[in-house]
């Protein structure tokens, strides 16, 4: 379960520097950040929500 945690800390820190190298070199503009993080809002957040109820729950942690 820790292994998962530390997984998704490094996923999220490499999203992270990817996001910010596209926007120095100029491959996502204003708009584009605009537009992305709609996107984020409104669809990949409310969709991993959904997904998360959707796991099997055991009485155990």
């Amino acid at each position: 379960m820790l292994e998962n945690l530390f997984n998704m800390q490094a996923m999220l820190f490499i999203l992270i520097i990817v996001g910010i190298l596209l926007y120095k070199t100029g491959v996502v503009t204003d708009e584009g950040q605009r537009c992305l993080t709609d996107m984020t809002l409104d669809v990949i957040i409310p969709c991993n929500i959904i997904t998360s109820f959707m796991i099997e729950m055991s009485g155990r942690f």
